[in-house]
């Protein structure tokens, strides 16, 4: 663990590079726009975090340790999708197993077709006449098909209201197994593997994006969990632990220059 850590420790103190030799003097010596005397500012200076983006004259290479950090960040995501995915999967076939449910789903079927046809009809319609306005008989075709995709979803969100009892027990098992599924990608990720602090970052943002997506659906807008390329980015994630003597966290603590934390957030190249 300390060869992680130390690697991840990133001691990366912010440069400021010196003014342009264009600039004027007056304008190297004007007061900067974040140095403010407001009592309100300062006295929120422990709850809040000012950030300076800035460029560099070099190219910092990336430790391949941290790398690594990212990498298994990002295939623990793309598991818990997996798991999601495939839970998702195995709710809609457990409602489905009711006919109740099965003849609203076909119905449901049948009134998106008809939908996505008639907005087929309205593009092409407005491609030809190279303008939105079409005629009012497509229009009501497709508003019509599209209450009717109102009124089938709700049919079927009726019916699966109706044997939600008695698929309870079933419901339960199978998110049991998934709960059993993402605790074993924390003995792969962390006790097996190399992951720290990330794991819990990660599965936040995880159920975060399963609850959005459960509104939109409920609101009737597609949305659904996608898998992602790895493109080398992702969030180094630190946990900062302390006992209950020790002050709370706060941005003025961690960088107080002679503080316990003096080291925490600097780079070094």
């Amino acid at each position: 663990m300390s060869r992680i850590a130390a690697a991840l420790n990133l001691n990366c103190q912010l440069m400021s590079a010196a003014p342009p030799a264009h600039q004027s003097a007056a304008a190297r010596n004007a007061p900067h726009e974040h140095a403010s005397t407001d009592p309100a500012i300062l006295a929120d200076a422990d709850s809040s975090v000012t950030v300076h983006t800035m460029g560099v004259h070099y190219r910092w290479e990336f430790p391949n340790i941290a790398r690594a950090q990212l990498r298994l960040a990002h295939d623990l995501r793309e598991d818990l999708v997996t798991l999601q995915l495939a839970y998702a999967d195995d709710v809609r076939a457990i409602w489905s197993s009711y006919p109740e449910v099965a003849a609203a789903e076909s119905e449901l079927h049948r009134a998106e077709e008809t939908a996505a046809a008639a907005s087929e009809q309205v593009s092409a319609e407005r491609v030809r006449l190279r303008g939105k306005k079409v005629g009012a008989e497509l229009t009501t075709q497709l508003a019509e098909a599209r209450a009717d995709v109102k009124a089938t979803r709700q049919a079927r969100r009726d019916a699966i209201a109706r044997v939600k009892d008695n698929a309870a027990q079933r419901l339960r098992e199978r998110t049991a197994t998934l709960l059993a599924a993402q605790k074993q990608l924390h003995r792969r990720y962390c006790q097996d593997n190399d992951l720290y602090w990330a794991y819990n970052d990660v599965f936040r943002n995880h159920k975060t994006a399963v609850q959005r997506i459960r509104r939109q659906r409920l609101e009737g807008k597609p949305a659904t969990l996608r898998h992602h390329r790895f493109d080398g980015t992702g969030t180094i994630t630190v946990q900062l632990q302390r006992t209950a003597a020790m002050p709370p966290h706060s941005p003025r603590l961690l960088s107080d220059p002679a503080g316990r934390y003096h080291n925490f957030s600097s780079c070094r190249g």
